[in-house]
């Protein structure tokens, strides 16, 4: 009897351990797909498409020559009034600039060498220079007397785009004849406020990149004086959590050191003939300025001339602890700069 007892109870125990056993399987694969859900949404999906959109938030109204008034009044106040703010800007279009990063609008406003700079999110295709717009994006930042915002999108144009044309008393454009051209070039001062930066580095986890392309840059032709301003917070990460911990107070601190800047000197600039279409090698030495830290540095990069437009190029690296900057990751300190500047 004792016997016949466990023969009919062991099958009993085992499809108990059977039965345990699926349960205990089909909790491990639950898990495995919540927490392979759950890396996905907030490591992929979450940073790139939870970004935060201007568009759907309530901005301050005004137009581009109060804004303007405001931050020649008072920058330090004007800062902290729309620090992290959205703004909605009305104004006249001075400039459209298209790039291969993205477009950027211009409003003009009625100080002389200001303006307000917009880059769009998408493209806009009906916006012409001379047509009254309204501009809703993200303050980045007050530099060279332009105020600029990030993530900007056209909520409103006021008035039929004219034809194309430009107010030669900001913006002059004189076309200059091949054979006519000067054997020695005048001595100008380029400038733009579009150029754009991009830095790139490595880390065993990711790679982390990042652009902004409303830089701010100066060349003189005749002492090649160089210089290059950068707001912190134009800098753009696809990853949303990236960006905002790049200008946390554990990083670049941006709130307060908003800006990185460059001055220097091309030292080989009687090489380079502005009056001559080419590329021609640049040798720029100066000091650049970030996080607080001013340090100096030397770069070789090209400076371009093509039917009387210049540009110029360069590549180089940093590395973030020089500038009292915590990276990333230990291994992600030295940062690959690239530099392009398309001049007026």
């Amino acid at each position: 009897m004792y016997i016949h007892a466990i023969l009919i109870i062991h099958p009993i125990f085992a499809f108990q351990r059977i039965f345990y056993m699926k349960k205990i399987i089909i909790a491990i694969l639950i898990a495995l797909v919540l927490g392979a859900i759950g890396v996905w949404y907030f490591i992929f999906y979450g940073p790139t498409h939870n970004r935060r959109n201007p568009a759907n938030e309530d901005g301050i109204a005004i137009t581009a020559t109060n804004l303007i008034n405001e931050f020649v009044a008072n920058e330090d106040s004007a800062n902290k009034k729309y620090n992290n703010k959205v703004i909605e800007v009305t104004g006249v279009v001075r400039e459209v600039n298209a790039d291969s990063i993205g477009t950027t609008v211009i409003l003009n406003t009625d100080k002389p060498n200001t303006g307000v700079s917009g880059r769009l999110k998408e493209a806009v295709k009906n916006i012409s220079v001379g047509s009254t717009i309204t501009v809703k994006g993200l303050f980045t930042g007050y530099i060279l007397g332009e105020v600029q915002l990030n993530e900007a999108a056209v909520t409103n144009n006021h008035t039929p785009a004219p034809a194309a044309k430009v107010d030669t008393a900001i913006a002059p454009k004189v076309e200059v004849k091949k054979d006519s051209m000067p054997s020695v070039a005048p001595a100008i001062t380029y400038t733009t406020k579009t150029a754009n930066i991009k830095f790139f580095t490595k880390s065993p986890a990711e790679d982390i990149e990042a652009v902004n392309s409303q830089v701010a840059s100066t060349l003189a032709s005749a002492t090649g004086d160089m210089g290059f301003v950068a707001l912190i917070k134009g800098f753009r990460f696809e990853n949303e959590l990236m960006q905002e911990h790049f200008n946390g107070k554990e990083f670049l601190q941006s709130d307060i050191y908003p800006k990185a800047v460059f001055e220097g000197t091309v030292t080989n600039i009687k090489d380079i003939d502005f009056s001559k279409d080419g590329k021609y090698t640049a040798k720029v030495e100066g000091t650049l300025t970030l996080h607080g830290v001013t340090k100096k540095m030397a770069a070789t990069g090209s400076i371009s001339v093509n039917h009387g437009k210049v540009t110029s190029q360069s590549s180089f690296k940093i590395n973030f602890s020089d500038y009292n900057i915590k990276s990333f990751d230990d291994d992600a300190k030295d940062v690959a700069i690239t530099i392009n500047a398309k001049y007026n």
